[in-house]
């Protein structure tokens, strides 16, 4: 169990990774730019066939560019301190579902986390994030406090775990399993 204040991800606030990812991603945005300019003449002069290049290739050049314009943004930003609650945790397949990401998501956006940190949180905590302000890169994540801590504070018990909900079903009322369901309960191989 950790203690509050760990920190679940560390790391250097260096800008090689930004560098690398402009490097990565300009050239690659700078020949799909290329493609779609070389294309739209060819679309326009009535061969229908280069739509198909057209579409791959500006969806190609919206990804790179988006990428490389959030890295080259950061290049000359400080990094910041984001504040707030797991709202969600995600774990989409990347393309064509060939590996993982993990995702935590705040109000303040989605940030992409390590494997250990990830399986350390829960929705509801409350965790600190340092991080780069255009492209979300997590430097440091650090939990400040658990769900249970949060609905604590706030009065809250987490559902289908209060004692009036054992004594109710216990007594044959409402508050069994089919109550649980309908208060927010998810099985844990869903959590």
């Amino acid at each position: 169990m950790r203690r509050r204040f760990d920190v679940l991800q560390d790391g250097v606030p260096d800008r090689g990774g930004l560098m690398r990812m402009a490097m990565l991603y300009v050239p690659l945005a700078a020949i799909s730019g290329a493609g779609v300019v070389w294309l739209l003449p060819v679309l326009i002069g009535g061969d229908f066939g280069a739509l198909i290049g057209l579409t791959v290739l500006g969806l190609g050049l919206f990804g790179t560019t988006f990428q490389a314009t959030g890295a080259l943004r950061d290049l000359r930003a400080a990094p910041i301190m984001t504040t707030g609650v797991v709202l969600r945790k995600r774990r989409p397949g990347l393309f064509m579902w060939l590996g993982r990401t993990h995702y935590l998501i705040l109000r303040a956006g989605a940030f992409v986390v390590s494997v250990p940190a990830y399986h350390e949180l829960e929705e509801g905590d409350e965790v600190e994030i340092e991080h780069w302000p255009h492209t979300h890169r997590v430097i440091r994540l650090r939990l400040l406090r658990r769900a249970a801590e949060v609905s604590a504070e706030s009065g809250d018990s987490p559902p289908g775990r209060g004692d009036d909900d054992v004594e109710t079903a216990a007594a044959g009322g409402v508050g069994g399993p089919a109550d649980e369901r309908s208060a927010g309960w998810r099985p844990p191989h869903v959590r």
